[in-house]
């Protein structure tokens, strides 16, 4: 009685595979000239199927009549909810063939117009079913707004499942020779969160295999950094030395910690220029704080202004101008030193 379909559905990168669940009864049901079918209801027994609905449609295996408006069929479910899938429609034309009710399909059936056989959405152009059915009935287009997911979706579809069929005018009859069919459909497993790896937009039941390896720190500077990580997920981690040297002008200074051990090192720091009388061959930062000799007198001819310490050479007779250097020479290490010093106030 259970069929199994599979589908394969291809879409962005993924490939799912979805299961549509058929049950059939196909016993014949006669459509008299007038009045109830028979049999009335006719019944089908689902077992197995899913738990809670998601889509469903129903066919009629071989429908014919002579006048097709005379029909009138009301799905009801094992919960006692019934719909109008079929009433007043095709005006006098004879229905002939397999019809599939669908809430999926692209047209209602017409009122007056012939309907060949195909899929369709329920449709009713007047709000009332022949015969006493004890349940209670939505009507569906044209006259009410009821679908198939409207009244059956959530529900269990287990359990015994009625067809009532019936003919409201006499003159004419008909009947279903292949009885009956139920179609669910059975949700995709996969991952249903749109922010995984591995998000599947076709699932419709998430299968507990998310994966979230792709997301991570992708900085490599950070204590946390995930080489596997694809996607940073702001998680990254920098501050995490606690103690360290907070003073920026400090050879160890640490742009992480967060609290200033004492443990401040300034020895990469001092004066580079060899030719100060303080050069430092360790100091690898010059601090500004390098010394020159020479003649720190103003009065004097060999005066220079960029002496910190007065060599004892400054010449007051001016036997030989510009030997600032005072090496007995006037060379370039003296034009050097006048061009550091040009432009400069004289006291």
């Amino acid at each position: 009685m259970k069929q199994v379909y599979l589908t394969l559905f291809i879409a962005c990168s993924f490939l799912s595979v979805g299961v549509a669940q058929t049950y059939t009864n196909p016993a014949s049901i006669t459509i008299p000239n007038v009045g109830l079918g028979t049999p009335y209801p006719s019944t089908l027994n689902v077992t197995g199927g899913p738990l809670a609905i998601n889509g469903m449609s129903v066919t009629l295996n071989g429908l014919t009549h002579t006048w097709h408006s005379d029909i009138d069929i009301v799905l009801v479910s094992p919960a006692g909810q019934g719909l109008t899938i079929m009433s007043d429609v095709g005006g006098s034309t004879d229905p002939n063939g397999v019809y599939v009710i669908d809430d999926d399909a692209v047209q209602t059936m017409s009122q007056f117009a012939a309907v060949p056989a195909g899929t369709y959405r329920p449709t009713d152009y007047e709000a009332e079913a022949f015969g006493s059915i004890p349940f209670a009935i939505s009507s569906s287009q044209m006259v009410g707004t009821a679908t198939l997911a409207s009244v059956y979706n959530g529900q269990n579809a287990n359990g015994t499942w009625r067809l009532y069929v019936s003919d409201d005018v006499g003159g004419d009859a008909g009947q279903i020779s292949g009885g009956w069919s139920l179609t669910f459909d059975v949700p995709i497993p996969g991952c249903t969160d749109a922010d995984a790896c591995n998000y599947n937009p076709l699932a419709g039941i998430d299968n507990g295999t998310c994966d979230y390896s792709c997301f991570g720190c992708t900085y490599p500077e950070a204590v946390n950094f995930s080489p596997l990580a694809i996607f940073d997920d702001g998680s990254c981690v920098f501050n995490v030395v606690a103690d360290g040297c907070t003073d920026p002008g400090a050879c160890n200074y640490c742009n992480l910690c967060e609290n200033d051990d004492g443990g401040c090192d300034y020895s990469c720091l001092g004066c580079t220029y060899p030719a100060a009388a303080n050069y430092d061959a360790l100091a690898t930062i010059d601090d500004g704080t390098c010394e020159f000799p020479g003649c720190t007198d103003p009065e004097a001819y060999n005066y220079n202004p960029l002496a910190a310490v007065d060599d004892g050479s400054c010449d007051f007779a001016g036997n030989c101008f510009g030997d600032f250097n005072q090496d007995g020479v006037v060379g370039v290490a003296d034009v050097l030193l006048f061009i550091q010093v040009f432009g400069g106030t004289c006291n």
